[in-house]
């Protein structure tokens, strides 16, 4: 029978349990970057300890991962577990609650860290489960994070072409495409379609060079800078690949990269289309207005 709710007194094989202390190990280095999805904690304890790189040894893992949590050996809350949708309805408990947030909604305010950088940069990842964290690493740059996947229909490729040009004419700044998806040929086939597609669209929507594509991660050189576990590819999947060293068949999924090293790479990325002069200067306009928008709500910006 199948556990239900919490666990107690639960007691591991020696095993398990060196197992369940080395997520804990990795749960704690990476807290930076908030909670992990179960398939990089995986990645990285084949990285760290050996762990078997098998999808057996993964849905493995996930089995005594969910067992530690319903013994509370881990929070819930230190992994992330996507797939449910939520909408509740809008409304205030009273006059005084409005009022609070708007208080706390000044106390808090912030421009746009990008307004009047030269690029609108937008990062795409085709692992959806990661789009919170690069969230995380992104956000002093007010970088847009969306997963790749949803640019599979070409209704979806279309709308994103029609926001590129839509926001080119009213800001006068190109769009930035930066790309983060697995070295595999699912990989590599989502970003030049990407490419080609959102492309052609703009080339018939507008006459401006209005964006650009790059792909960051995972490449053939990180694979080899950082050690990134390989596999083969699907035996299925018959487009062409050039795998590592020409071998046509070695892949690497974008969740081998450890969260600190793909912070620094989605930094360095972002940074060769940033200006800091420019950032400096809003920072120092967004301090102007907060005090003005706490002198008008009468209480002052702490």
């Amino acid at each position: 029978m199948r556990p239900v709710g919490f666990i107690h007194g639960w007691r591991p094989h020696p095993e398990t349990r060196a197992l369940i202390d080395s997520v804990r190990s990795v749960l704690t280095e990476y807290e930076p970057y908030g909670p992990l999805t179960l398939r990089q904690i995986f990645y990285r304890l084949v990285g760290t300890i050996g762990y078997e790189k098998s999808e057996r040894a993964y849905k493995k893992l996930g089995e005594k991962l969910q067992v530690a949590r319903r013994a509370r050996w881990i929070s819930f809350g230190d992994i992330r577990d996507d797939g449910d949708s939520v909408i509740e309805p809008d409304g205030w408990h009273s006059s005084d609650a409005l009022m609070a947030t708007i208080g706390r909604a000044v106390e808090a305010f912030h421009l746009y860290p990008d307004i009047g950088q030269p690029f609108r940069i937008m990062l795409l990842c085709e692992a959806a489960g990661m789009v919170p964290m690069l969230g995380q690493i992104v956000a002093r740059y007010g970088v847009i994070v969306r997963s790749s996947g949803g640019f599979s229909g070409v209704a979806s490729k279309h709308a994103l072409a029609e926001d590129i040009a839509g926001h080119f004419d009213r800001f006068k700044r190109p769009t930035a495409i930066l790309h983060i998806g697995d070295y595999d040929p699912s990989g590599e086939h989502i970003f030049l379609n990407l490419q080609r597609d959102v492309g052609a669209f703009l080339d018939d929507i507008t006459a401006a060079d209005v964006a650009l594509f790059e792909r960051i991660a995972v490449t053939p050189e990180q694979i080899e800078r950082f050690g990134l576990p390989a596999a083969p590819a699907k035996a299925t999947d018959n487009r062409s690949f050039a795998g590592l060293n020409g071998d046509g068949t070695s892949t690497v999924q974008a969740e081998a990269l450890s969260p600190g090293v793909l912070a620094e790479i989605v930094d360095a990325a972002i940074r060769a289309y940033w200006r800091p002069d420019i950032a400096s200067a809003v920072k120092d306009r967004e301090a102007v207005d907060r005090a003005e928008l706490g002198r008008w709500l009468g209480k002052g910006s702490r």
